[in-house]
C-alpha cells in the first residue's frame, strides 16, 4: 500500500489521522477494504481448502459470529492497541512481533516507510525497513479534508 502511488493514495485515508485512537484501524477508504477483504478471503480459502486436502478435514475452532476466538483476540488487543496513543512494546519479542509501538511510529509522517507489518516484524527485517517503537515520530499536524482523500488526492503531509 505505501509503494505504489495508486494504492497509497487509498491508504493515506489511514493514516491521515492527526491523533491515534482505536477508531484509526476503521479509518479506511472504501476501495481499500474491498481490496482487504479480498485478499483475506483468498488467504482463508486457500489455507482451509489446504487443510482439508491434506488432512482430510477442516480444523475446528472456537468461533463467534463466524470469527475464531483467536482473530478476535488479536484484533482487540493487537488492532486497538496499535492505533491508541498507549506505547505497549513486546520487548525482546519485537524481533519476531510487531508491537503497537513499532505501528504507531509507522503512522508518523517522516517514519511511514517504517514497520509495515501487522503481525510480524522478521518481514520489516529481512527488507530493512524496520524501526523500534520509540516515540521520535509526529503525526500529522492537522487533519486532511474527507473528501480530498475519498477522491485520492495526494496530500501533502506536514
Amino acid at each position: 500500500m505505501h509503494k505504489f502511488d495508486f494504492l497509497f493514495r487509498l491508504h493515506q485515508v489511514h493514516h491521515s489521522a492527526s491523533t491515534l485512537t482505536p477508531l484509526t484501524t476503521l479509518r479506511i477508504h472504501p476501495l481499500e477494504s474491498l481490496l482487504y477483504q479480498m485478499r483475506s478471503s483468498l488467504i482463508h480459502g486457500t489455507c482451509a481448502g489446504a487443510s482439508f486436502y491434506f488432512v482430510g478435514f477442516q480444523a475446528d475452532s472456537w468461533q463467534v459470529w463466524g470469527a475464531t476466538i483467536w482473530v478476535l483476540v488479536f484484533n482487540f488487543l493487537g488492532a486497538n492497541l496499535r492505533h491508541s496513543q498507549i506505547p505497549v512494546s513486546y520487548g525482546t519479542f519485537e524481533n519476531l512481533f510487531i508491537s503497537p509501538a513499532m505501528h504507531q511510529a509507522h503512522h508518523g509522517v517522516t517514519t511511514m516507510k517504517y514497520n509495515y507489518g501487522s503481525v510480524l516484524s522478521i518481514w520489516d527485517r529481512m527488507l530493512g525497513s524496520y524501526r523500534s517503537g520509540d516515540k521520535s515520530y509526529k503525526l500529522p499536524e492537522q487533519a486532511q479534508p474527507l473528501l480530498k482523500q475519498l477522491m485520492m488526492q495526494n496530500i501533502k503531509w506536514k
